[in-house]
């Protein structure tokens, strides 16, 4: 069964492909404390906050999707 994490993830990167950046943020973050082993969620909110201009948090949410 799938969790709450995958379908904010989900939202979140629907979100993102939109470009509603902030948005996407938003989802993206429940994502990751709903589910914090998915690595694809950290991965999508590393580019979510790139596009914001947020390096340092687009670095560390690399960091925790690498592993």
């Amino acid at each position: 069964m799938l969790n709450t994490g995958f379908w904010y993830g989900g939202i979140g990167s629907v979100r993102l492909l939109q470009l509603r950046t902030d948005e996407a943020i938003g989802w993206l973050e429940k994502a990751r404390s709903a589910s914090p082993e998915m690595p694809v969620v950290h991965a999508r909110l590393a580019s979510a906050y790139a596009l914001k201009g947020e390096t340092e948090r687009a670095a560390a949410s690399l960091a925790e999707a690498r592993g």
